[in-house]
């Protein structure tokens, strides 16, 4: 998916070659090191989708996907713990709220006005 999305905006000329690798870049790193910080509760999976989601949306609609996406996510840990009596061990997938994030988002358009735009 990611070449994908590269392929289509080099033909397009939507933006240059350095932003695509810069959006890549943040996407995947700021899960990388969120696995790397936490010894691999986080998988690399969500690293690769969060990825993906930056370059076929953009920075901005990713800041919001990922806002979008941690919000709800604490919010359905929190029901099940409470609710469910689930433990707080138990691992919950990251990606469904990441999904939801990014459609959210990009319906939005990245929530333009409320957050910088990256696009040159």
């Amino acid at each position: 998916g990611i070449a994908l999305f590269i392929v289509m905006k080099l033909l397009w000329h939507e933006q240059p070659v350095w932003m695509m690798a810069l959006e890549g870049g943040i996407g995947f790193g700021v899960f990388w090191l969120i696995w790397r910080l936490t010894k691999g509760q986080l998988g690399l999976g969500d690293a690769k989708y969060s990825a993906f989601i930056a370059v076929a949306a953009g920075l901005s609609s990713w800041f919001g996907a990922l806002f979008i996406a941690s919000f709800v996510g604490l919010v359905g840990a929190a029901l099940l713990i409470l609710l469910f009596k689930f433990d707080r061990k138990t691992r919950i997938p990251f990606a469904p709220f990441l999904t939801m994030g990014a459609a959210i988002s990009i319906l939005f358009d990245g929530f333009r006005g409320l957050l910088p735009d990256f696009r040159v």
